[in-house]
């Protein structure tokens, strides 16, 4: 049933916005994981790529550790990412148990149900 729950009398919940929540935290975390997968690779800068000047500034390794903490804080993002999804996910679960729950109850003792 797709009715919102109201379990402390201070808010509703509503789980298909849960799901549906859960679901597009799931495909922003394919998201960033798919541009550190195919954005990233080859980014990375070889020592005359910027010339001499790049390679005594110390540009091309700075580059290249830019590039690299990307894809380190990209791979955590999308881990914590996919750990909100669930959660979210397992959330909407727990509320459309408590749902039927309640209209089972309401079926047996027949209150609200015509």
């Amino acid at each position: 049933m797709n009715q919102p729950q109201d379990p402390g009398g201070s808010y509703l919940v509503y789980p298909q916005s849960l799901r549906a929540a859960a679901e597009s935290i799931f495909r922003a975390s394919d998201a960033v994981a798919r541009f550190g997968q195919t954005e990233l690779p080859g980014r990375h800068l070889a020592d005359g790529d910027l010339g001499i000047l790049g390679r005594i500034s110390g540009l091309t390794d700075l580059y290249n550790g830019v590039v690299e903490a990307m894809a380190n804080r990209r791979r955590s993002s999308a881990n914590i990412l996919r750990d909100f999804a669930t959660v979210t996910d397992k959330a909407a679960d727990y509320y459309e148990t408590v749902d039927e729950e309640g209209y089972r109850e309401m079926k047996k003792t027949g209150a609200g149900i015509k």
